[in-house]
C-alpha cells in the first residue's frame, strides 16, 4: 500500500501521493538493495530539515511527526 500525502491549506504536506521523480527513485532504489532495511522506508528522499521541519526533494515541506525516533527529540539542524 502506497503511502497518500495530504495538502494543508498553509501549504504543508502533512500526509497525498508522493510523486517521484527520478533521483528520488534512483536513491530510494539504493536504499532497498543496500540499506539495513529495518524499517519500511517512505517513498521520499528529504533533502535537509530545521526545527520539526523536513524538505523533499521536490522542494514540498513536511512536518516530522515521528514522535520520540531518532531527530524528533532535538529537532533537526539545531543552531547550536
Amino acid at each position: 500500500m502506497k503511502p497518500q500525502v495530504r495538502s494543508a491549506r498553509n501549504g504543508v504536506l502533512i500526509a497525498g501521493p508522493v510523486g517521484l521523480g527520478a533521483p528520488g527513485s534512483s536513491l530510494i532504489e539504493t536504499e532497498r538493495r543496500h540499506g539495513a532495511c529495518n524499517y519500511e522506508p517512505l517513498p521520499v528522499v528529504m533533502t535537509h530539515g530545521e526545527g520539526v521541519w523536513l524538505w523533499d526533494e521536490h522542494g514540498r515541506r513536511y512536518l516530522d511527526m515521528l514522535s520520540a525516533y531518532s531527530a524528533v527529540s532535538h529537532g533537526h539542524a539545531h543552531p547550536r
